[in-house]
């Protein structure tokens, strides 16, 4: 009989856990979501650096280009476009406080460098 009540107990604590974890979960999910769709900075000033991420990322999850074996260089470069912080004119003129259309893509001037165009136009 006392094994039953510490059978029960345990459960009830373990789907606890389970129910908290699930809630937290759900939270942050909403959260990302919420970040992802903005279209201003957190500090509501400057425009939304995942404006691009958006375009790429659908869901939540770790995508297949991360579990993948490359080399440091790759992964270093894949890890700073993701993170906004590769080296394009449309981040490093954001610290010059330059307007985004004056963030110009050396290898073509005529266009803005922002990271769609880096990807499909100029190629880095």
């Amino acid at each position: 009989m006392e094994l039953d009540k510490y059978i029960h107990r345990s459960f009830v604590r373990k789907q606890c856990v389970m129910d908290v974890a699930n809630k937290v979960m759900e939270m942050h999910l909403d959260k990302w979501n919420i970040d992802l769709q903005r279209n201003s900075a957190i500090s509501g000033t400057g425009g939304n650096k995942l404006i691009l991420y958006r375009l790429y990322k659908g869901c939540y999850r770790v995508e297949q280009y991360c579990k993948i074996h490359m080399s440091f260089a790759h992964r270093s470069s894949l890890a700073k476009f993701r993170c906004g912080v590769a080296p394009k004119r449309i981040e490093t003129g954001r610290y010059e406080k330059l307007p985004v259309h004056e963030r110009k893509c050396p290898p073509i001037p005529a266009l803005v460098q922002d990271g769609g165009h880096y990807w499909s136009k100029a190629g880095g």
